[in-house]
């Protein structure tokens, strides 16, 4: 128990360094970065790695990506590995699935029990199912073994990752708010005259964001009383 507590520890603090050394990919869901054990099958290289942790040794992680490979991928590997090994001795080999195969090859990675360490997943099916079966490795208990990540992340997205009392997933923090803004174009800014510097609100806002339509509108319609305004 207490080599698996030093490779899960090791997981979990790569996961907490990759997320800040790494770019990212946009994604229309909220997402989570999970950390596995991997299954059944993989008991021998699960054996080898907590041997590694136990005994000093530095612990290289299998951790499957979602989206295209980076052309740098090498590149910054080594330069995370160098800086992940120094501090945590640990590293981490990447394997990248693209968008349009992801959701498929990781639930026949799951179901056929295929070795990793730490997978992208998101709330879907793909990440409650191998919690279901018991391919995730449950990481609440070991939190403690890194503090400033579990200090860092609010705990309402601790909670977002809790699935029926256990937490399975180190989420992923820049996915938890997003900006949302206007934009014109620079023709419509000088043809309808709007004092885009001068909006600060979206009160301020508003009158503008009918004026494109109103001046395309006939001249009846622009003053037209909406409660005159025929329903269907």
């Amino acid at each position: 128990m207490k080599n698996k507590a030093k490779i899960l520890a090791a997981i979990l603090a790569a996961a907490s360094v990759s997320m800040s050394l790494a770019g990212c990919s946009g994604d229309d869901t909220t997402s989570s970065g999970a950390a596995s054990t991997g299954s059944e099958t993989s008991t021998e290289s699960s054996a080898e790695e907590s041997s590694a942790a136990a005994s000093g040794e530095t612990v290289n992680l299998s951790w499957v990506q979602i989206g295209p490979q980076p052309n740098d991928l090498q590149m910054v590997t080594d330069a995370m590995n160098e800086y992940s090994k120094e501090k945590i001795n640990v590293t981490c080999d990447y394997t990248y699935l693209d968008w349009g195969i992801y959701g498929d090859r990781m639930k026949a990675m799951i179901q056929g029990g295929e070795y990793f360490d730490i997978m992208f997943l998101n709330g879907s099916t793909v990440y409650t199912q191998p919690a279901e079966t018991g391919r995730l490795a449950a990481l609440e208990d070991y939190l403690s073994e890194v503090p400033e990540l579990e200090e860092f992340t609010p705990d309402s997205l601790w909670e977002g990752v809790t699935y029926k009392g256990h937490i399975y997933a180190v989420p992923t923090y820049k996915d938890s708010s997003c900006t949302n803004y206007w934009v014109w174009d620079q023709p419509t800014v000088e043809a309808l005259s709007i004092p885009y510097e001068e909006i600060k609100t979206f009160a301020d806002l508003d009158p503008w964001l009918y004026t494109p339509f109103r001046k395309a509108l006939p001249t009846a319609l622009r003053t037209a009383p909406s409660a005159n305004m025929p329903c269907t």
